[in-house]
């Protein structure tokens, strides 16, 4: 039966306490009323659930009033669950495989901005990839985009650099991979990228922050709501062998580590908290090393996802909620770029085919 197979999964994932009973509560919760949806229809088994129920379920759930936040996490619950199901050979297939939130926003939310193209789905981290998501490991990014600083003002009057897919790819590539210091500092640079995180919110991720099995960070933000980011498969391979080989590694030298709940995900190799100062240092350092001068930091990969998201399709309101804005005011900060950089991608195509039609 269903209820016994979701009970299952729920107890393979408690099992080593690796799941904050936090999220064990919300995927029993998110799976439980999947279950009762499913035995409404007389579905009576996972096998019995495929991918057209469930775009119909979720489609019911956005009508229904579930915010899209709420609707991604549930998406993501049922990813796992079905996951392991074929991981454990009781399925052929995933059905939630392709399943992306655009898929299921009623027409009205689509119209009014909400689709969500150009934001990656699920790949074998739990996210559908499409040719053009960044990450940095597989080489999927984005060609025809080159390292400038944007007419956009940062924060601090600066303008914004943001680096070239080939910048991006040299600067991963700088972390030696024979070396703890270099396994853990590779994991750091794709996570900053690929989830767009401040320094002070990577320096302050705990374990339990961090879902390998869907590939997300949760966070909680300043208003008290939970914060879902989703990252690719470069970065979850990168956190997994931090987290299996370097980690354990690192806490040896202090002897001591914080109980699950609070335990922080980077360490340094004292087995101490990383600092944020820590982190700066340690992009410039890698930047510098890449041949991209000493002003690179956390803020640049930052600004990079951003503008990467947008130059290959991503609505503004994608982009303001992975990275955490208040305001859409701040995103829009990045929209110029990609609109200047569109056009000068465009002004060059035209210059280079009046060339050739001039000889």
């Amino acid at each position: 039966m269903l209820r016994d197979e979701i009970e299952e999964y729920l107890e393979a994932r408690s099992l080593g306490g690796r799941t904050a009973a936090a999220t064990l509560s919300a995927y029993r919760h998110d799976l439980t009323a999947l279950s009762q949806e499913a035995a409404r229809q007389g579905r009576e088994r996972a096998c019995d659930l495929d991918a057209g129920f469930l775009q119909t379920y979720f489609s019911q759930r956005m009508a229904d009033g579930a915010s899209r936040r709420t609707t991604e996490r549930e998406m993501a619950s049922a990813r796992g669950f079905f996951r392991y199901l074929r991981r454990e050979g009781r399925l052929e297939e995933n059905p939630a495989q392709g399943l992306r939130i655009a898929d299921v926003i009623p027409e009205r939310g689509k119209a009014a901005g909400n689709s969500d193209a150009g934001i990656p789905g699920e790949e074998s981290g739990g996210r559908r990839r499409k040719e053009t998501e960044p990450d940095a490991v597989s080489g999927n990014g984005f060609a025809g985009l080159s390292g400038e600083r944007s007419g956009a003002a940062g924060r601090e009057g600066q303008e914004m650099r943001v680096l070239s897919r080939e910048e991006l790819l040299k600067l991963m590539e700088q972390p030696s991979s024979g070396t703890w210091n270099g396994l853990r500092d590779r994991a750091i640079l794709e996570l900053l990228y690929a989830a767009g995180l401040k320094a002070s919110e990577l320096t302050a991720l705990r374990i339990r922050d961090v879902d390998l099995q869907i590939s997300c960070v949760v966070m909680e933000t300043a208003q008290g709501t939970e914060r879902v980011i989703p990252f690719g498969a470069g970065a979850r391979k990168a956190l997994m062998v931090y987290l299996r080989q370097v980690r354990a590694r690192f806490l040896t030298v202090s002897g001591e580590d914080s109980p699950e709940e609070e335990a922080i995900l980077f360490v340094n190799d004292k087995g101490q908290a990383l600092s944020r100062q820590a982190l700066w240092q340690l992009v410039r350092k890698y930047a510098v090393q890449a041949g991209l001068g000493d002003q690179i930091s956390p803020t640049t990969l930052r600004h990079t996802l951003a503008c990467h998201l947008l130059q290959n399709g991503a609505d503004l309101e994608s982009v303001q909620e992975i990275l955490g804005h208040t305001a859409i005011q701040t995103t829009k900060q990045y929209e110029a770029y990609a609109e200047n950089r569109l056009r000068t991608v465009y002004n060059a195509a035209l210059q280079k085919q009046e060339r050739r039609r001039s000889t």
